[in-house]
């Protein structure tokens, strides 16, 4: 579990780690593809010759092998990938089932009020005092709120994916943190290696939307080729089995 100091580090990842899981960046500063895919409809090509979606698919690709260069050092099994998956995908659902509660409940009341204060403002005049003082208690709420979820689900995956690997692949995750550019300066000389694992859970697995789906990939790739019959057909398929009883 996490210790005072741990989860004092831990607050570092909360900005990565927000409600939507903070978009990243790729390499050198480049804006991270969309989080949804672009609607089919915007396909013309941009003065550059790519559509919305080929840029999409582009920059998919490309952050992806960038996060591959901090995850492929850990040799993942088979087994292994699909357990982290199925515990990053059930946290991932969780933590956004968490915040979106906790959205309605603080700022559902103000949907009454909205359309009369958007008139106001947007003709020249100012947000009431009332209203605005209430808006900021509930954005003060909302972030101390957020920080806990962060911080226990920051703990909860630290723990789960430590239970499907090796002391040996645990090892590896912590130095990888802490010889990481990124991280010179969060952690001093005395920093345990318990915490340099937190930190590259969080920053590693946490902070990036498509970590389900990389890691799916990777398990893709792992998957033993397709064995072709003498006829060129898939000799694992089912059309190329005898049936039972025959």
């Amino acid at each position: 579990m996490l210790n005072g100091k741990s989860r004092l580090v831990a607050i570092l990842l909360l900005s990565a780690c927000g409600a939507a899981r903070a978009q990243n960046a790729a390499p050198g500063g480049a804006p991270s593809a969309p989080a949804s895919q672009p609607k089919a409809a915007a396909l013309a090509p941009t003065p550059v010759g790519l559509t919305l979606v080929q840029r999409y698919l582009l920059m998919n690709d490309i952050n992806d092998i960038d996060r591959s260069r901090t995850i492929t050092p850990l040799h993942l099994t088979p087994d292994q990938l699909k357990k982290a998956i199925g515990i990053l995908d059930q946290l991932t659902a969780d933590y956004e089932r968490k915040v979106s509660m906790v959205t309605d409940r603080l700022f559902s009341p103000f949907m009454g009020e909205l359309k009369d204060v958007k008139a106001r403002v947007y003709g020249g005049g100012t947000i009431p005092k009332d209203f605005d003082a209430r808006m900021k208690h509930a954005m003060d709420s909302f972030v101390s709120i957020r920080k806990q979820l962060n911080l226990d689900n920051i703990a909860s995956a630290s723990n789960a994916l430590e239970n499907i690997l090796t002391p040996s692949q645990v090892a590896i995750a912590a130095n990888l943190a802490k010889n990481s550019p990124a991280n010179e300066g969060l952690y001093s000389a005395s920093t345990s290696d318990a915490q340099w694992y937190h930190l590259y859970v969080g920053k590693v697995f946490l902070s990036y939307p498509r970590i389900v789906p990389l890691l799916q990939n990777m398990l893709k790739a792992q998957e033993p080729a397709p064995v072709k019959s003498s006829s060129g057909t898939d000799a694992t398929s089912t059309a190329s089995r005898p049936e039972s009883g025959k």
